[in-house]
């Protein structure tokens, strides 16, 4: 699965550049994200093979904004309690001279199968609002899923218009 500028496809010999990867979940589902640098079409495709029929999806505009994002960070634990999985950690940004907690942001859950690629995490359909109060609290989130054996989680932020998406480091499951 690849996402791709799409401005030059269409020509011949002409495909345009992959911009991003991505592997689908069991349910066919997906997770692509890139950094946009210039206004242009961009396309979804899925090569054909052994199991799959390729397919390309319709054109999609994609403005690029002059704007710069702040950074970002991720920090992430993982921990087993009882039946489960429980992912803790804080986001950061840095919009001004200091790192402080960003609040009332969404962070993803993702897991990767043993043996899977290092990049094939799938996302397990569990997302978390990170904290807005208190001040100390703000940008910290926790939140549980369902315990798997062996393989690795992380956690992702998107970002906004403003504020840079973030990946964690992957943890193994516990």
């Amino acid at each position: 699965m690849g996402i791709r500028d799409a401005s030059s496809a269409g020509r011949p010999g002409a495909a345009g550049r992959i911009l991003a990867g991505a592997v689908t979940d069991d349910l066919g589902r997906f997770v692509a994200q890139a950094p946009v640098m210039e206004s242009g079409e961009w396309r979804a495709e899925v090569r054909s093979g052994r199991e799959v029929i390729g397919a390309v999806s319709a054109a999609v505009f994609v403005e690029a904004t002059a704007e710069q994002r702040y950074a970002t960070r991720l920090d992430y634990a993982v921990r087993r309690a009882g039946g489960s999985t429980v992912h803790s950690g804080r986001l950061r940004g840095k919009p001004g001279a200091s790192w402080e907690g960003l609040g009332n942001q969404r962070i993803w859950v993702f897991y990767r199968k043993p043996g899977a690629p290092s990049g094939a995490f799938n996302s397990v359909d569990k997302s978390s609002l990170t904290r807005d109060n208190p001040v100390l609290s703000k940008g910290r989130f926790e939140l549980r899923t369902g315990s798997k054996s062996g393989g690795a989680w992380r956690v992702q932020y998107f970002g906004t218009n403003l504020a840079a998406g973030v990946v964690s480091d992957a943890k193994p499951a516990p």
